[in-house]
């Protein structure tokens, strides 16, 4: 869209977040205790600042600042700091010919 020429712009007052990125997905999810965000149920023990995206109960222990994504057929455990290189990994599953996780 951002190249295209067809495009019409109407005000509107609303916040506005290009949820792009890992950051800013956590904006927009409240914080627990530990100060994780997660939509699944989460028991932290000295851990915090992760983002969890999962199901069922994740449990972290001693790990900060961690993307932790569960889906029916993979898992993604990543730094916080490294989430602009998830395309890597697409890169990655792209020559293992793994067209199906992506």
């Amino acid at each position: 869209m951002e190249r295209s020429k067809k495009v019409r712009v109407i005000e509107a007052k609303y916040i506005w977040d290009d949820v792009g990125s890992w950051r800013a997905v956590e904006r927009h999810f409240r914080k627990n205790r530990s100060g994780n965000v997660s939509t699944a149920e989460n028991v932290s023990i000295d851990a915090g600042g992760n983002i969890i995206f999962a199901d069922k109960l994740v449990a972290t222990l001693g790990v900060d600042d961690l993307i932790i994504v569960d889906t029916p057929d993979a898992i993604l455990v990543a730094k916080k700091e490294r989430a602009e290189d998830v395309k890597k990994l697409v890169g990655e599953l792209e020559k293992k010919k793994k067209h199906e996780l992506l």
